[in-house]
């Protein structure tokens, strides 16, 4: 991203002592009327999902956004558990400076972070003070796209053991007896990966901007196939909450009566109160609907400010 005086970074504390890099983008050509916290993605960090929403700044938003341990100039090693903790500690950083600066906070993610975000009321957490929430092509379950079983095979095929089903596998992980930094593993991982993102750039030793040296290998793919961090959150209906998700998203399977139809469902467990649009995008925002998208945000978020 380009350095100019419209753009500060900043270096957030998490609480082991390591350092989040975020990005704050101010107006260019007006005093901030509002801030957008944007919950990044795995593998890609605060710039990417800034320039995503980059429009915004025109209707008066600050847009903030950070890297995940192990990520860009954060320090520390990733873990899902640790993105998690993470996505709050800056979200309370956001919570400051709105404050400080008599700003409204919305938050905003789009796939992975949007779990992320949702996980924040997990057990009845209803103590933050967003004005909104906007998700853009919700990833709601984790399983629901990687599945242990569904790793066999490229696992298999690059030289690894064999396994009667997913709970060996992960009982295997939690023993440490597999190599998870082995040559079949890493080139297993990197073919299965390519399977579900075949546009992302996955190598053997990374996941987009992820390199694996910086991240808890296995401690990631044991919580990512164990831990449900959205099981009993339910969104406080004193959030206006607008969910979007894409017709053309074939990754979620939401091209289809039956996906649209599960997705909506699990959105109404979480945020019964939400509203739901479809938007002619695939999963990655990218379609005739990409920049009224973020049009209909700027208009939610302008609505429940003067509400």
């Amino acid at each position: 991203m380009p350095v100019n005086k419209h753009i500060q970074r900043i270096e957030i504390p998490c609480a082991t002592g390591d350092l989040l890099e975020a990005v704050l983008m101010l107006p260019s050509r007006d005093v901030p009327r509002r801030l957008v916290y944007i919950v990044p993605l795995v593998g890609a960090g605060a710039s990417q999902q800034i320039l995503r929403f980059k429009s915004m700044t025109k209707r008066g938003a600050a847009l903030l956004s950070f890297d995940y341990r192990g990520h860009g100039l954060s320090s520390g090693a990733f873990s899902m558990r640790k993105s998690l903790e993470d996505s709050l500690t800056v979200y309370h950083w956001a919570q400051n400076y709105a404050s400080d600066n008599g700003l409204p906070l919305h938050a905003l993610a789009t796939c992975y972070g949007s779990l992320v975000m949702l996980s924040w009321f997990q057990g009845g957490n209803s103590v933050l003070a967003a004005k909104t929430l906007g998700s853009v092509s919700s990833l709601l379950d984790l399983h629901s796209i990687i599945r242990v079983d569904d790793f066999f095979p490229y696992y298999e095929k690059n030289g690894g053991p064999l396994f009667s089903g997913g709970a060996q596998f992960i009982e295997e992980m939690q023993r440490g007896t597999i190599d998870v930094h082995g040559k079949a593993f890493r080139f297993a991982l990197r073919d299965y990966l390519i399977s579900l993102f075949p546009e992302l750039r996955v190598t053997p030793d990374a996941f987009e901007d992820l390199e694996y040296s910086r991240a808890d290998i296995q401690d990631t793919l044991i919580q990512f196939s164990t831990m449900t961090p959205l099981e009993g959150a339910v969104v406080p209906g004193k959030i206006p909450s607008l969910f979007f998700f894409g017709l053309h998203d074939t990754l979620m399977k939401l091209d289809s009566t039956e996906g649209r139809q599960n997705h909506e469902s699990r959105i109404r467990t979480l945020a019964p109160h939400a509203e739901i649009r479809a938007a002619a995008i695939d999963h990655f925002g990218r379609g005739q609907d990409h920049d009224s998208i973020i049009q209909q945000l700027c208009d939610f978020h302008e609505e429940h400010e003067t509400a």
